[in-house]
């Protein structure tokens, strides 16, 4: 009975609409003004998406949108065409990651593990490229 009371508390927590609830309200309860928005945003994606990718939390905030927390991210688009014509490495935890060289010395990518997108790159200079593939382990 306890293993599966636990199981579906760890059902609940792990499920995306409570995970991006959580990182909204953890936004506007730091005093982020964009907080509304975010969480909006994301349960919408989340609802309505008839497509949807599988991320981990720090994923999530890496696909373009208004829920993106900088630029230089892809969108669900972007993630597509980055998994099917891109490369496809190992990085040294095991992550694969998608690397795209879209124009001469430009690249997107989508770093993937077994949670899902844990973030994704876009229009990144070679020079950025080589020095992440360094921190991370790609072999290029």
């Amino acid at each position: 009975m306890t293993v599966l009371i636990h199981q579906g508390q760890s059902d609940f927590i792990n499920h995306p609409i409570t995970q991006a609830t959580t990182s909204g309200l953890m936004f506007v309860a730091t005093g982020g003004i964009e907080g509304a928005a975010s969480i909006l945003s994301a349960s919408r994606s989340l609802l309505t998406s008839g497509v949807g990718v599988k991320t981990t939390l720090h994923g999530a905030e890496r696909i373009s949108g208004a829920a993106a927390t900088r630029g230089g991210v892809l969108s669900r688009e972007g993630i597509t065409m980055t998994k099917s014509m891109g490369r496809a490495i190992t990085q040294a935890d095991g992550a694969t990651v998608y690397l795209h060289e879209i124009s001469p010395g430009r690249y997107n990518a989508v770093v993937q593990g077994s949670k899902g997108i844990i973030t994704t790159m876009e229009n990144w200079s070679q020079k950025s490229i080589l020095r992440i593939a360094k921190n991370y382990g790609w072999k290029l």
